[in-house]
């Protein structure tokens, strides 16, 4: 069979991948439950299995080179992209040199951090993208059976709003005298101990030597062999860092020694390096932060003594960019932090300075994605009314220059246009503040429950994607598997093309992966790519392209 008579974006849009996701599914969870049960051993068989399936490799390459946000970031290669071609090609690689696979070194980015100091990416290639994805699909599900609930960074199911109930729940509404430890740990990612976290791995031998290859993976311009820390940039590195610090967190109790029998409580509750302790009593903070400096210092980390304070929870504290506070009406309220509002409002200003040449609709229409993102990121703060109010107010105030500078009218006139004519700025009444549900327990992704995940979605989205959620039974139009935003975007899919057309009849939710390979939307791709593909006939490279059965498909390994 001549493979270069193939059309190979056809082979690859018609590979079974929801046969591949099934698969990968069903390892994971026979993992995550052997784990649990204790049975190490069949694990890391299942382990050394999944690495070699081709499910896995298919699925680890389509997220690295089309799903993932930063996946025109090229290695020390320069390579951005790859056709469907290279895809196949890159996945037979993997399969056909699996655990002996060579990582090659890291290219390095600075990029500024809020504080105006450099945070230093080290970034992979593709094809180490690819193996670290793959390795992540072994590892996760194993220490995913290990981590507790206080555990919240980087994890399928949990996220900042998780933390911050969490935090909500701890400190109990009526006791001003609770005591609050803000912690962060300094350079976390950078000084990370290797032979800690390669000895807490649950994970068989060749696993542990791919881990291994991908830790002393050296840096761009001398390329030496990295001692400490995780890559960031990096496909697993998260994972690994999870890893590291997995034991910090959770729920303590400790007893007086003049009263053996009365007990005082303490919780601590982390996100990725930064953490919260949550405790009654003073003397015990020292204590505690005794027990952190000491199982910090086990895995090569310090605490940053200029971010880590001690203050009572009626001061507040600002942690995952919400303000948090137990006011004097013994109520405990979450709001946006002063600095993410300055953030936001940053972003507006710049927008609106590049924006002097464009038209009103152009202009409102970039501010709106922004605005829209902001509201629904914090529509889950019981209290945001007069941060709300604030940003409303600035908002004006900074459109309203412009349109005074572009026009060249009074105050009077821009309140009359805004009013009756212009196109509207997104406002807190598109999303209005709602309740964050919690997660039941210890409960994973991994744990074969999917339809408590799919159901757990309907609440966070608006009318129109809980009203389409329902009308579909929580499932991909496209694929027919289970809709769940943790595990994959979802993304609203207009069947006629046509984005003003807001009627449920024409609206479709559907995977990221999915929406890609819609007929409306390659055809527009195929648009662009026409004139390359008759250059390439008249130069007789190849013959027509075939479009291959699914049957067909077998000689790609």
């Amino acid at each position: 069979m001549n493979v270069q008579s193939y059309d190979w974006n056809v082979v690859w849009k018609k590979l079974p991948w929801k046969k591949f996701q099934k698969n990968l599914y069903r390892l994971q969870s026979r993992i995550y439950r052997n784990v649990k049960l204790g049975k190490l051993n069949r694990a890391k068989k299942l382990q050394r299995f999944l690495i070699r399936s081709k499910s896995a490799i298919f699925l680890a390459v389509r997220q690295v080179t089309q799903l993932n946000k930063g996946k025109r970031t090229a290695g020390i290669d320069g390579q951005k992209s790859l056709n469907p071609q290279e895809r196949v090609k890159l996945a037979d690689a993997l399969h056909q040199k699996g655990p002996k696979w060579e990582h090659k070194g890291l290219r390095k980015i600075n990029i500024p951090k809020p504080d105006g100091t450099q945070r230093s990416l080290h970034i992979p290639t593709l094809g180490d993208r690819a193996y670290q994805c793959l390795l992540k699909y072994a590892l996760e599900p194993a220490h995913e059976a290990t981590f507790l609930a206080q555990s919240h960074g980087f994890r399928l199911g949990r996220s900042v709003h998780e933390a911050l109930q969490n935090i909500a729940g701890c400190i109990v509404s009526g006791k001003t005298d609770t005591w609050i430890l803000d912690g962060d740990i300094e350079k976390c990612f950078d000084r990370i101990n290797h032979q800690y976290l390669l000895n807490n791995l649950i994970c068989d031998k060749t696993v542990y030597r791919a881990i291994q290859q991908v830790l002393k993976a050296g840096v761009e311009p001398e390329f030496t062999s990295t001692q400490t820390g995780t890559p960031q940039g990096g496909v697993i590195s998260p994972l690994l860092a999870n890893i590291a610090l997995h034991g910090i967190e959770g729920k303590r109790l400790y007893r007086y020694k003049n009263d053996r029998k009365q007990i005082c409580r303490a919780s601590i509750i982390r996100y990725a390096d930064d953490f919260v302790v949550i405790c009654k009593d003073l003397t015990k903070m020292g204590e505690i932060k005794a027990e952190i400096e000491t199982k910090l210092a086990e895995r090569g980390l310090r605490l940053n003594e200029r971010k880590t304070r001690l203050i009572k929870a009626s001061e507040g504290f600002d942690f995952l960019g919400h303000h948090c506070q137990l006011y004097p009406d013994k109520v405990f309220r979450m709001k946006p932090s002063k600095e993410s509002i300055t953030r936001l409002l940053r972003k507006v200003k710049h927008i609106v300075r590049k924006s002097r040449h464009l038209s009103w609709e152009t202009l409102i229409s970039k501010l709106n994605p922004l605005l829209r993102g902001w509201w629904n990121f914090y529509k889950f703060c019981g209290n945001r009314s007069l941060s709300d109010s604030r940003v409303r107010k600035t908002l004006l105030y900074i459109i309203r220059k412009w349109f005074l500078r572009k026009r060249g009218k009074t105050v009077k006139d821009f309140v009359q246009f805004y009013k009756t004519e212009g196109q509207k700025l997104v406002s807190t009444g598109n999303c209005p503040t709602e309740k964050w549900i919690k997660v039941q327990g210890e409960k994973s992704y991994f744990d074969g429950d999917l339809n408590y995940w799919t159901k757990r979605e309907k609440p966070f989205y608006n009318s129109i994607y809980s009203k389409k959620l329902t009308q579909q039974k929580f499932q991909c139009c496209h694929c027919g598997l289970n809709l769940i935003s943790e595990v994959e975007s979802l993304e609203l899919h207009h069947v006629d093309g046509n984005h003003n057309n807001w009627k449920l009849s024409n609206l479709q939710i559907l995977h990221r992966s999915c929406h890609q390979q819609q007929t409306i939307h390659q055809e527009r791709i195929k648009q662009g790519k026409r004139a390359t593909n008759t250059k390439s006939r008249k130069q007789g490279c190849g013959q027509t392209p075939i479009e291959p059965e699914c049957s067909k498909l077998d000689f790609l390994w």
